[in-house]
């Protein structure tokens, strides 16, 4: 009996322990989930709006205060905003939005692009006179700065060199004393992204005055060891130009002689282009004074030269064409340079005031160019001991004003004597021996001038009788024939009627 009690009891505790398990709830499962998992932002900022699907309130949190949301808590499906300021940090920057029900949670990635750097100058470029000037530099900028003057650029200056955002910067460009034209670069950089922008500066050379011209004489005295001229020529350049040896200034200041002559320089030079400088020359002369070199082209550019002397030194190469540009020349001697020859250029002829034209003991080579008749003023050709060939050009007549010609010791030289020159009416001497000329004395010479001084035909290959009004010329006894007229070469001979 006892038995059966005990197991009813333990039916009974049975059955209550399942009633109260069926009667107690099923726990909840939480659904949450975002539609974006990461949202980006421009530099502007902006929102963007997120949705929210969830079964369940949930919540919103942001641990960076320059992102918004909204709303910040809700229940079951929704959606939320997120707002975003711009962006005035040249970093990128990044936050997480949680959003959180029960025990889930979601995470958004906001990201926010930096703002970008900017720089912007103007002006690019400038353009300054030689006596310089202040140039306003603008800058337009979000970042930091810097300015930058190559160090070898002394002649330009800023009053800034560094900066944040927008400023002005002052940039003096000072005097150009110098006869070349100078450029430089003024470099902006920015500071965050190095992106660099420049300012090119160009300086106009100096203008030619009594400056320069002291300048370019200083750069002669400089070249040529000027402490070793000769002793009682040596410039004193704490004094005045016009104490110097050999200079001579206009009334304006400028230098309008420079006449270094015989012995003066002592060491071998070449001619300098500066000297073209000296715009004011009306007498250049470099007498026995060691030139070597060709003669710089910059030098026909002295277009105010009368007298243009190189005589005994060591000049060398060709005269150039442009020997025509100097239009008031009256003497031109560059003689005495055996180095320097080839064809004597036919722009010659355009120097219509040339007077004397000496070009003796050179090499210059090929016929005389007949364009030498629009020397209308020359006086004296002298072209001795060069290396001319051919026949002697008959065009003397066309000289007017022609008083001696020198055409001697010239072995090249062959044909006839110029029958013009008996029509040269102020010709004065005529200097043709030790050629090799051929033929008789033309009988035009028979109306030279009274006034003629000397006749030396001498050492060529002339034969026959000299023309009878010749030899009745008035001055025919002062020629003395018998030395200077009547003797030619071996087995060449003039005779008397």
């Amino acid at each position: 009996m006892m038995k059966k009690t005990i197991n009813l009891k333990s039916a009974a505790a049975l059955l209550a322990g399942l009633v109260i398990f069926a009667c107690t709830p099923t726990p909840k499962v939480i659904e949450l989930s975002v539609s974006d998992k990461s949202v980006a932002f421009d530099t502007a900022g902006g929102e963007q709006t997120v949705t929210i699907t969830c079964n369940d309130a949930w919540t919103v949190t942001c641990a960076e205060n320059w992102v918004t949301v909204s709303p910040k808590s809700g229940t079951d499906n929704g959606s939320i905003t997120i707002t975003v300021p711009a962006n005035d940090s040249f970093d990128v920057r990044s936050a997480d939005v949680t959003v959180t029900a029960g025990d889930k949670s979601q995470t958004i990635k906001v990201n926010q692009a930096p703002q970008a750097p900017s720089l912007e100058i103007g002006p690019f470029s400038a353009i300054v006179a030689p006596e310089g000037d202040t140039i306003e530099l603008r800058i337009t900028s979000n970042v930091p700065w810097t300015l930058s003057i190559p160090e070898s650029v002394s002649w330009v200056l800023a009053d800034k060199k560094e900066g944040t955002g927008d400023a002005t910067v002052n940039v003096t460009v000072l005097e150009n004393l110098e006869r070349e034209q100078r450029s430089a670069k003024v470099t902006v950089k920015e500071t965050v992204g190095g992106s660099v922008k420049e300012l090119e500066i160009t300086q106009e050379m100096a203008p030619l005055s009594r400056r320069t011209d002291s300048l370019a004489l200083v750069n002669l005295y400089t070249v040529t060891d000027g402490s070793s001229w000769k002793e009682d020529r040596v410039w004193d350049l704490t004094k005045p130009m016009d104490e110097w040896y050999g200079v001579t200034l206009n009334e304006a200041g400028r230098v309008s002689a420079l006449k270094l002559l015989k012995g003066t320089i002592t060491k071998e030079w070449q001619l300098m282009a500066r000297l073209a400088e000296l715009s004011e020359l009306t007498d250049l002369r470099f007498v026995d004074c060691k030139v070597t070199g060709e003669i710089p082209e910059e030098l026909f550019g002295l277009t105010h030269l009368t007298t243009f002397y190189l005589t005994n030194n060591f000049v060398s190469g060709t005269l150039s064409e442009k020997v025509g540009q100097l239009t008031e020349l009256a003497n031109l001697y560059i003689d005495q340079n055996p180095g320097l020859g080839g064809e004597l250029p036919k722009a010659i002829g355009t120097l219509k005031k040339l007077v004397n034209l000496n070009i003796a003991k050179t090499s210059f080579s090929g016929t005389i160019p007949s364009e030498i008749t629009g020397c209308e003023s020359l006086k004296n050709f002298m072209a001795y001991s060069t290396q001319f060939s051919g026949e002697v050009p008959d065009f003397w007549d066309q000289l007017a004003s022609l008083e001696l010609v020198q055409l001697y010791d010239i072995p090249t030289l062959t044909g006839g004597l110029p029958a013009s020159l008996g029509n040269c009416q102020k010709l004065k001497n005529i200097y043709m021996y030790n050629n090799n000329l051929t033929g008789n004395i033309p009988e035009s010479w028979a109306n030279l001038p009274s006034t003629m001084i000397n006749v030396r035909i001498q050492d060529n290959k002339l034969s026959g009788v000299v023309p009878a009004g010749v030899q009745a010329h008035p001055c025919w006894s002062k020629w003395k024939p018998a030395q200077y007229i009547l003797p030619q070469q071996k087995g060449y001979g003039l005779t008397l009627e």
